[in-house]
């Protein structure tokens, strides 16, 4: 379990930040080493317990490769793995194979994109250089294995599909407004079911499958709200909006899961503060205080 820093901790680790920007567009190795070390020794012991401490281990670990450090930058790799190791293996493995690529490791580095690719297809790949992609393709066509192009931007949704997507949405939230959530879910879902594969690279499907995971929350259906909500964060922006990271922390709570929801009642708070809370969070919010304070 990670938890968050005090905020006055928190905002004193961050302020090194302009000073290690600075240092970078200098060229300057030296100083800039010495920033995210001194950032990374404000943090309390034990470290891997602090949220803020997987962001300087990735910051390290992109600092030595750009420093063509290897073995440090290897070091803080394995370490950043070990902070991550509850989070999902595409995660780890194409950050890891992106950082072994970097370094000039291309036998390391394929075996950890591949992996990557055999979990997610292309997706962890999207918005990246084509190189990390390129090594898998280039070495899966030697064994007769076709790998697609990367999906680019779907863009907006064909006007008749928007136009349908729109009217179930708002017979959902009619619903939903009645506290009819059966009904509601049903229409999501509906709407969902319209939008072209993979659904989750649209838009609508962030909202469309926050509002279900909202609605069996609010019908106590916790797993099934859990579900919908991690899928959720998959699609365009929901990792960065505050609501959907706080019903997923509520939902995770009330399930009894509290080690996995304080991550995302800490997004929440830090996305929003305390008045993201003040709908039907104020237990979740006092309990996300206590483990600041602890």
């Amino acid at each position: 379990m990670t938890q968050a820093l005090d905020r006055k901790l928190f905002d004193e680790i961050l302020s090194y930040g302009p000073a290690l920007r600075a240092a970078r567009e200098r060229g300057d190795l030296a100083a800039g080493e010495a920033m995210l070390l001194a950032a990374w020794s404000k943090v309390p012991e034990p470290k891997d317990r602090w949220d803020i401490a997987g962001i300087i281990m990735r910051e390290l670990v992109g600092f030595y490769v750009a420093a063509r450090r290897a073995s440090d930058a290897q070091n803080w790799l394995a370490r950043w793995e070990t902070y991550m190791s509850d989070s999902p293996g595409v995660v780890r493995d194409s950050f890891a194979g992106r950082t072994l690529l970097d370094l000039g490791l291309a036998d390391a580095a394929y075996s950890r994109l591949l992996a990557a690719y055999r979990d997610s297809g292309t997706r962890p790949f999207q918005d990246l250089d084509p190189r990390y992609l390129s090594l898998v393709r280039t070495r899966l066509a030697a064994q007769g294995e076709h790998v697609p192009e990367v999906a680019a931007d779907p863009g907006e949704l064909p006007d008749d599909i928007h136009e349908q997507v729109e009217a179930l949405s708002e017979r959902a939230e009619a619903h939903f407004s009645r506290q009819e959530y059966k009904q509601a879910i049903d229409l999501y879902w509906t709407a969902l079911a319209l939008l072209p594969p993979p659904e989750t690279q649209w838009e609508a499907a962030t909202w469309l499958l926050t509002g279900i995971g909202d609605a069996h929350y609010l019908s106590r259906q916790f797993p099934r709200a859990i579900e919908a909500l991690y899928n959720a964060m998959n699609c365009p922006d929901a990792a960065a909006n505050a609501f959907v990271n706080l019903r997923l922390g509520q939902a995770l709570f009330d399930a009894g899961q509290r080690d996995k929801a304080m991550s995302y009642l800490t997004r929440a708070y830090a996305l929003a503060g305390d008045e993201i809370f003040e709908d039907g969070g104020e237990q979740h919010l006092a309990a996300l205080k206590k483990v600041i304070k602890t």
